[in-house]
């Protein structure tokens, strides 16, 4: 991939709307802070673990939410580029995910009552209904900040909305996770994590609420909605005749692959090491302070060395996460370490390296891979190649 300031230069330096950046960093550290408490790689993989008792039924779920979305974005991709204002879609997206985890808060704390496949059966719909909705929001709202922020500026908007965000999860999102799944926690399970859930929708509505107070600025959107067949035909148009997006494609789907096994993290140290639910929050914390670090480092690299390099950031974190807890699976690790006048099991330390790798890959990812996205993009295109980027990987 080359870094150069790509021949969409006038997409890429638009002036800067600093109602929209305020308002979006604003949005973030809401939004994803609360996230956290239903987060994808801890949270959900431990109650879908504990309520189906199959590590397979973990897997599945986390793949049929990758389907769900990439589905999503390359239909919606299609009537998106035709639309002068996006912003109606992304709050259309945020009713979508603000339901989907409401109907999933109610079932968990009706749980007892009912049997575990049946409340397993609402967690997935609305797993997948979540992941549809993210997936709009994704494409949207990334399109609304490409034409109000220019790209000297992205990496620091994402680097302020996730160490915001993060800063609320280290202080408290981490310690009230510990508490609601932990052995004195005032609810027994599911009803604790449907707590859980049920406060994660809470503080997102007040993210969404910021965000659509952005006043949107007008695309320059194109002209004709294709057909269905001259739409997937545009997106293997681009991918042929783009490098650089067929590049950014090719790094992104061995990524993926790479961080396939990151949500079985959590299942391994419960399942076969039998360590207890509450060293989820432990993992968790571990991940957010490596985020925090990450986003502060890959936020400035962004803006002043390009996206590239926070792109080859992400490929070195993914590697590192995966090399750990391949070790992790081999060799007797139940040791006591002595750390700071406390007692560690090395089985901990271990395993948590590896959510030091994931937490500085998310970090990288989410703020190179959408950015370089961004700088290569037409505007008129921007919601196909965002959402054939994620169609191809």
């Amino acid at each position: 991939m080359s870094d150069e300031r790509h021949n969409h230069g006038s997409d890429m330096l638009v002036p800067l709307n600093v109602r929209t950046y305020r308002l979006a960093i604003a949005n973030g550290v809401m939004a994803m802070s609360a996230s956290r408490m239903a987060d994808q790689g801890t949270i959900i993989p431990l109650l879908v673990h504990k309520l189906s008792d199959a590590a397979w039924v973990v897997g599945l779920v986390i793949g049929l939410g990758m389907v769900v979305r990439t589905f999503v974005q390359v239909v919606a991709a299609r009537t998106l580029d035709t639309r002068e204002y996006k912003k109606p879609v992304y709050m259309l997206s945020a009713l979508i995910r603000g339901s989907m985890l409401g109907c999933i808060a109610i079932a968990l704390w009706w749980g007892g009552a009912m049997p575990d496949t049946l409340v397993l059966a609402v967690v997935v719909v609305g797993l997948m209904g979540h992941s549809a909705g993210g997936a709009l929001a994704w494409l949207t709202f990334n399109d609304v900040l490409a034409k109000s922020i220019p790209t000297t500026r992205r990496g620091s908007l994402q680097m302020w909305r996730r160490m915001g965000a993060l800063a609320i999860v280290l202080v408290l999102v981490t310690p009230f996770v510990g508490y609601m799944i932990g052995p004195d926690s005032p609810f027994d399970f599911p009803r604790n994590f449907g707590v859980l859930f049920g406060v994660s929708v809470l503080g997102a509505a007040v993210g969404w609420i910021l965000f659509a107070q952005v006043r949107e600025a007008r695309s320059r959107s194109s002209r004709h909605r294709l057909s269905w067949r001259q739409h997937l035909a545009r997106g293997w148009r681009i991918v042929h005749r783009d490098r650089s997006y067929r590049r950014l494609i090719r790094v992104r789907l061995l990524m993926g692959l790479a961080a396939a096994v990151r949500p079985f993290f959590i299942v391994f140290a419960t399942e076969v090491w039998g360590l207890s639910d509450q060293v989820a929050a432990t993992f968790l914390g571990l991940q957010v302070a490596a985020e925090f670090a990450g986003s502060a480092l890959v936020g400035q690299v962004s803006d002043r060395v390009g996206n590239r390099n926070a792109v080859l950031m992400a490929v070195s974190s993914v590697l590192l996460a995966t090399a750990v807890a391949t070790v992790a699976a081999y060799g007797d690790w139940d040791v006591p370490l002595q750390v700071a006048g406390g007692q560690v099991n090395l089985q901990v330390a271990v395993l948590g390296l590896a959510f030091v790798g994931a937490g500085m890959f998310m970090a990288s990812l989410m703020i190179g891979y959408t950015n370089y996205l961004m700088d290569i993009a037409p505007e008129a295109l921007r919601p196909s190649y965002l959402g054939f980027g994620a169609g191809f990987t």
